[in-house]
C-alpha cells in the first residue's frame, strides 16, 4: 500500500494480518521470571560494585596518606630530613624566581618554571620510587589521571 508521498507504508490492516510466532504462555512466564531474577542479580552486583569502588577510593587515599607521611615503608636513617628537602625546594624556587625577574624579555620565565617543575617531579619520583611496586603503580595512575 502506498502513502501520499509515494512511499510504501504499513497500515493496521497489514499488521493485523501478520502472524507473529510467540512461545506458549507457560514459556513466556518462565522467560519473564528468569529475566526478573537476572535483573535482581544485576542490581545487587551493581550495588556491590559501587560499595567496593567507594572502599577502593578510601583505601587509595589512606595508602597515599601513609606513603607521603613516611609510614608505609621503613625509613632509611641515612635519608635527609624533610626540612632539608623543603629548604632545597625553597632555594630552587627562589633562584627560579630571581632568574625570572632578571630576564626582561621573559625568556627565562618559562625556563624557571620548567626547572621548578622538574625539581618537584624529581622529589616526588624519589618518594614514589621508595614505595613497593604495586603502590608505585597506583601513585603513577593517580598522578596521570588528575
Amino acid at each position: 500500500m502506498k502513502g501520499t508521498t509515494g512511499r510504501l507504508r504499513l497500515g493496521t490492516e497489514a499488521l493485523a494480518s501478520l502472524e507473529i510466532p510467540l512461545p506458549p504462555l507457560v514459556e513466556q512466564r518462565r522467560i519473564i521470571a528468569k529475566l526478573k531474577a537476572l535483573s535482581a542479580q544485576l542490581d545487587a552486583g551493581v550495588n556491590t560494585l559501587k560499595v567496593e569502588l567507594t572502599r577502593a577510593e578510601h583505601l587509595q587515599q589512606s595508602i597515599l596518606k601513609y606513603a607521603f607521611s613516611g609510614k608505609l615503608v621503613p625509613q632509611d636513617p641515612n635519608d635527609e630530613p624533610a626540612s632539608v628537602l623543603l629548604e632545597k625546594i625553597r632555594k630552587k624556587t627562589t633562584s627560579a624566581t630571581e632568574a625570572k625577574k632578571e630576564d626582561s624579555k621573559g625568556q627565562n620565565s618559562i625556563f624557571g618554571k620548567a626547572i621548578v617543575l622538574t625539581f618537584r617531579l624529581k622529589c616526588l619520583f624519589l618518594k614514589i620510587r621508595a614505595l613497593p611496586l604495586h603502590l608505585m603503580r597506583t601513585c603513577v595512575k593517580i598522578a596521570v589521571h588528575k
